[in-house]
């Protein structure tokens, strides 16, 4: 019986000796700000179709990149317009490739992004997850207009965060 139990002290000892331990984020560590650069969304480019095409709906396309430091994410974003509008069912947003970005273009030509994020800076799991959102006033130029319609286009622009959750 002694034996028992002194085999089971070394087997519990031994396994809580082994037993991984979550490493906690040393608030030293964790900058002031997630964010502090705004994201930016290159090649962008809204299909218009014309009036009397046989296509009923646009389109939207643009690059997604976040530099802020230990957030670095890239991705491509692609979604449908209907009559000026890219939203998903309901309202909401539509998903990227990477399905922590997600985009609505509003009939204004404002593009709203939001962006999911895991950051042990924010507290252990499951609270170190957090969304950030931007909004900017597309500012598009035409590239090419013809009977089927029209492709506008902007090279570049900074997104600035402008709420987070």
């Amino acid at each position: 019986m002694l034996s028992s139990f002194i085999a089971a002290s070394i087997l519990f000892s031994m396994l809580t000796i082994a037993a991984p331990t979550a490493q906690k984020t040393d608030v030293s560590d964790c900058p002031h700000k997630v964010f502090d650069k705004p994201w930016t969304l290159s090649q962008i480019a809204i299909y218009t179709p014309a009036a009397n095409s046989t296509w009923q709906n646009g389109t939207v396309q643009f690059h997604f990149c976040d530099r802020n430091e230990r957030l670095n994410l890239d991705t491509d974003c692609f979604g449908i317009v209907k009559d000026g509008v890219c939203e998903g069912e309901g309202g909401g947003y539509v998903l990227c490739d990477n399905d922590r970005v997600e985009f609505k273009l509003t009939k204004e030509g404002d593009i709203m992004v939001a962006r999911a994020y895991n950051d042990d800076c924010l507290g252990e799991f499951p609270y170190n997850y957090g969304r950030a959102f931007g909004e900017k006033q597309a500012e598009m130029h035409t590239a090419i207009s013809n009977l089927a319609g029209t492709t506008s286009t902007q090279d570049k622009m900074e997104v600035p965060i402008t709420a987070m959750a």
